[in-house]
């Protein structure tokens, strides 16, 4: 299954509920996300090398914890993979619309909730802004402060 094919699944409620449990709900903001959604929701897709893998972080227990400020406590990375390439790659320059045609990694969608994967999945996509042109704002102001 590919992102884009997740992403029509769900709603933009669905996935902003699923951000505030795996994260702290006084940092997703729910107008930005709303938008974020949106936006991803009309991107048109494209081919991609790379798959999304998804795992869990914190420990190999089965079920999950909640800590204080009722989030989970289980901690996601999402990673890019691709064939005969054993580097795990960071996806969170990639384009939108490369991420929406990553194909979902078979052991990722039966280990994970697809909602968790897909949140997990916004949240990453959206780490330097809730649009590509925000992204590739702060993209641009980090990459000239590193010269």
């Amino acid at each position: 299954m590919k992102l884009h094919e997740l992403l029509a699944q769900y709603t933009w409620e669905e996935v902003v509920r699923t951000l505030k449990m795996l994260h702290n709900p006084s940092h997703i903001k729910e107008a930005s996300y709303k938008k974020a959604v949106s936006i991803l929701k009309r991107t048109k897709w494209e081919e991609s090398e790379f798959r999304i893998a998804v795992g869990k972080m914190q420990d190999d227990e089965d079920e999950p914890r909640i800590n204080e400020e009722g989030c989970l406590w289980d901690i996601y990375n999402v990673s890019g993979i691709r064939d005969d390439d054993e580097t795990i790659y960071s996806l969170v320059a990639a384009p939108w619309r490369e991420w929406l045609g990553m194909e979902i990694e078979e052991e990722t969608l039966l280990e994970h909730e697809p909602l968790i994967v897909l949140a997990e999945c916004v949240y990453e996509m959206t780490w330097f802004g809730y649009s590509e042109r925000q992204k590739k704002r702060v993209l641009n102001e980090r990459s000239k402060r590193k010269k």
